[in-house]
């Protein structure tokens, strides 16, 4: 049988899937028949109502075959498993899934096409969340359940339940949260959500409160998870006071979801599972609150790696860093840069009217800090708004860095021959002055930086 071949998109044009009913639907043995359609999604004032599905990609492998307009195509197998939990025995459905709906073969289509993800997302009526197949040892159904449970603030535990059980958390919703955590721009624009995790399925909504009633025992168990999970749960809840975001922008600016400035959208899921790397930074552009295209940083799938940190770089930590260096197969940068050395973390914890970074002051700017503590005189703090992330990833003894030509703090930990940074950029609340570190000779000291893509702190 032929292989599908996708047709040229009309210029602000996106695809459709439309996926067919069975009798049987959830059978494998079943061939999955669909149909692929376009429609002009920038241009018009209505659109043919949609769901988007948000999973992850998984191994390069394309093993399954489904049917286009009568023609193969192929497609990995955590998407044949969704395909088959989605279909339907009566109706159609009409999804876009970037998998299908966009032609992976052509590096233009789909840089423009990732470019309206954010869009895209912000139409559909609902977004479907497939977090893959349930465990066998059925903790992922268990997760599921718990969660709803703590969305109504029930807790109806089996009565076999040890108490140990009790006090800790729940079997699989480490692991349910964990595989949420792929999904970043999906939420981020969604109006509607419905998480599903095999046969499961869970509406956005009362999954962030069950998320978020289970808090302090994800906490407990991974504090480095928690902040993650914060971050995620509050755009899936987000969601059900989003407007419909579909006419198009007569000014041709991008479409954007201005969620949070770039760098905090890297600092917080730079480390996410991608397919390829670009499309760590390429998810995000659609939610960056700053524009990125100032520095050339779009969605450019003939434009190297290299190129493409060299944007991120100047764009998000400074631009007049030394040096730039990719290494093959990494997900990570090695960056020459001169900065200052402000002070460096003393202790973490919570100061109202929000979370603070306390630091020791290396070099008498303590007006640079909005606290300060007498009971500790060298002692003083750096507030900043909506950026929990920073104390999750932070320890003690990190060093708050101002590189030469960045108008905000990093934070940067030190090695035996090199600084990783951990956090790209701090934004302050308040009663920063960076302007007088940027003369030449303000910054003494020249860094080896790694910038590293590849750790997941909640892997």
């Amino acid at each position: 049988m032929t292989t599908y071949q996708h047709l040229p998109l009309s210029q602000g044009g996106v695809r459709l899937l439309q996926l067919l009913p069975d009798p049987d639907p959830h059978d494998p043995q079943k061939p999955i028949q669909c149909r692929l359609f376009e429609h002009a999604l920038l241009t018009s004032t209505s659109i043919h109502p949609f769901e988007a599905l948000s999973y992850v990609w998984g191994s390069d492998d394309k093993d399954y075959t489904i049917l286009i307009d009568d023609f193969e195509f192929r497609i990995g197998a955590n998407l044949h498993a969704a395909l088959l939990h989605l279909r339907d025995r009566f109706i159609e459905r009409y999804m876009w899934i970037d998998a299908i709906c966009i032609n992976q073969d052509d590096n233009l289509e789909k840089g423009h096409q990732v470019q309206k993800m954010a869009q895209i997302y912000a139409t559909a009526n609902r977004v479907i969340v497939w977090l893959g197949q349930a465990s066998l040892n059925g903790f992922t159904d268990r997760g599921m359940e718990e969660i709803r449970l703590a969305s109504a603030q029930k807790d109806d535990w089996p009565d076999d339940t040890s108490d140990d059980e009790r006090a800790g958390l729940p079997e699989g919703v480490l692991d349910i949260t964990v595989r949420g955590l792929s999904v970043v721009q999906e939420v981020a624009a969604a109006r509607q959500i419905l998480i599903k995790c095999g046969s499961a399925e869970l509406d956005g909504y009362a999954f962030s409160v069950g998320v978020k009633s289970l808090g302090n025992r994800i906490s407990q168990e991974r504090k480095d998870l928690y902040s993650l999970v914060s971050s995620l749960n509050g755009l899936i809840r987000d969601a059900i006071i989003r407007p419909r975001q579909h006419r198009h922008d007569p000014s041709g600016i991008p479409f954007s979801l201005s969620v949070r400035p770039l760098s905090e959208l890297l600092d917080i899921f730079r480390s996410r599972k991608a397919t390829n790397t670009v499309d760590k930074v390429y998810a995000l552009l659609g939610m960056s609150s700053n524009d990125p295209g100032t520095v050339g940083l779009s969605a450019d799938y003939n434009a190297s790696w290299d190129a493409v940190s060299e944007n991120v770089v100047g764009f998000c930590l400074s631009n007049q860093v030394t040096s730039i260096e990719t290494r093959c197969g990494l997900d990570a940068m090695v960056i020459k840069a001169k900065g200052i050395i402000v002070g460096s973390a003393a202790y973490i914890r919570c100061h109202s009217p929000g979370p603070v970074l306390p630091i020791n002051d290396h070099n008498g700017h303590g007006h640079f800090f909005l606290y300060h503590y007498p009971d500790d005189p060298g002692t003083y703090a750096l507030s900043f708004t909506g950026q929990q992330n920073i104390l999750a990833a932070t320890q003690e003894g990190d060093l708050i860095c101002l590189f030469q030509g960045s108008s905000y703090p990093s934070i940067i930990r030190p090695h035996h021959d090199y600084w990783s940074i951990i956090i790209a950029a701090i934004r302050p609340s308040g009663g920063w002055y960076p302007d007088r570190f940027q003369s030449d000779d303000a910054a003494p000291y020249e860094l080896l930086l790694v910038w590293d893509w590849c750790y997941a702190t909640y892997e």
